[in-house]
């Protein structure tokens, strides 16, 4: 029987940062990896992100961990040793299933999340462009997508915010709708920097932030082009003119005063999101005319509703999801019995000229021919038919297994004469 696909990866839940970091591929080096790869003979994807690097690779030959890790630590030059144990192994079935539930974001730290499948479908394209993606990777890649939009399109799973970060954008995007509207970010952390990348994604880019520490306003503006950054004691006068602050700071007190409002127009609508405990924003600006308030318990409230609706969906995505897989194993399958196939139709047209030959000269007619081609043909097919249509896929390629050993130890007999 032929190979199967095999995975090597490391990943956030197993795998410490500065390993993934090590691990970590830009497109131009993906692009040199995948040629590299293709020289050696293999079929190679790399899905490479913040949270994963994982290397999918197929040849007709087995390939192993060792392989592999090689592979990968040798164009990384880094030390199998020290790497190997954070590293996962899956092949076959199991590497297959891997793949489906990573490209809806099942297996995301942001459960769900939407950015993966874009990561796939460029790690597919990248593979594609440097030679590296036969067709058993490609059909692969290509069902998994495939899947992964079924349960966007089917499922509510990537429309339920799961985060602070995002319920505070989605918040922003559903009070605007239909605009670009402007906001004050306050607070430049781990949080801010969580719900400016969706504010941003969300294509809400009037975006200004601050923060006590003026350097990671700026690192947060470098690392998100287009955040416009303004000194911590400005923000009162960013108030002013904003349609929705978002607060998340550890400071000790008020970011926000309801006197730091006093010039705002009289009933301007203002959202207010703080994300902060101990609070950020003062109370008192959420009952200014036009103001609407959200603290960290309102926006918990949302979550533990998200919760219950992700859960829902993340049983439809599951279900989906098996169906999918299944197609594709069947299909997988039967690609592999296409050399025990190859190998009948030698031994039907073998045996028809060997059954021809016994006849005396005048009986080798073009009918005789079709006639005893016709007949094989009817009994092979049916075989293979109802091999491939009625047995289990595990099942079936047993089957053609046995047929394909049968058949290979006839011809060494048929050879010794």
């Amino acid at each position: 029987m032929t190979g199967q696909p095999v995975l090597l990866g490391v990943e956030y839940r197993s795998c410490p940062r500065q390993i993934r970091e090590a691990l970590c591929f830009t497109a131009g080096d993906a692009s040199l990896f995948l040629k590299e790869a293709a020289l050696s003979g293999y079929e190679a994807v790399l899905l490479s992100t913040c949270n994963r690097t994982e290397l999918y690779l197929y040849r007709e030959a087995p390939v192993t961990r060792g392989e592999a890790l090689g592979l990968l630590c040798g164009f990384r030059s880094a030390d199998p040793a020290s790497i190997g144990n954070y590293t996962f192994w899956l092949t076959g079935d199991d590497a297959v299933r891997h793949l489906f539930h990573v490209a809806p974001g099942l297996t995301s730290q942001l459960f769900g999340e939407d950015q993966i499948l874009g990561q796939v479908r460029r790690a597919l394209a990248l593979s594609q462009e440097a030679g590296s993606c036969g067709p058993v990777l490609s059909r692969l890649f290509q069902d998994a997508v495939a899947a992964a939009k079924r349960v966007k399109t089917e499922t509510s799973l990537s429309s339920v915010s799961v985060s602070h970060g995002t319920v505070a954008a989605r918040l922003v995007r559903d009070r605007f709708p239909g605009r670009n509207p402007e906001i004050l970010l306050i607070g430049t952390g781990e949080m801010g920097r969580i719900t400016a990348k969706n504010l941003l994604s969300m294509g809400l880019t009037r975006l200004t932030a601050t923060n006590r520490t003026r350097d990671r306003a700026q690192a947060l503006s470098a690392e998100l082009p287009g955040i416009r950054t303004i000194p911590y004691p400005d923000r009162a006068s960013a108030l002013q003119t904003a349609d929705a602050v978002i607060s998340c700071t550890a400071s000790p007190h008020y970011t926000l005063l309801a006197a730091d409002a006093s010039r705002r127009e009289a009933g301007k609508p203002l959202l207010l999101i703080d994300l902060a405990v101990p609070r950020d924003i003062d109370p008192a600006l959420g009952a200014l005319p036009g103001a609407e308030l959200y603290d960290i318990d309102r926006i918990g409230q949302i979550l533990e509703g998200n919760r219950i609706l992700r859960e829902q969906a993340g049983l439809e995505a599951e279900q989906i999801l098996s169906g999918e897989i299944e197609r594709h194993l069947r299909r997988s399958a039967l690609r592999e019995t296409e050399p025990v196939i190859r190998q009948l139709e030698a031994y039907k047209t073998d045996l028809i000229e060997r059954e021809l030959s016994r006849c005396c000269a005048s009986e080798r007619s073009d009918a005789l021919r079709r006639a005893l081609s016709h007949a094989v043909d009817e009994l092979t097919n049916t075989l293979v038919y109802e091999v491939r249509s009625q047995a289990e896929t595990r099942r079936a390629l047993d089957y053609f297994e046995l047929i394909g050993a049968a058949l290979s130890n006839k011809a060494v007999k048929g050879a010794n004469g």
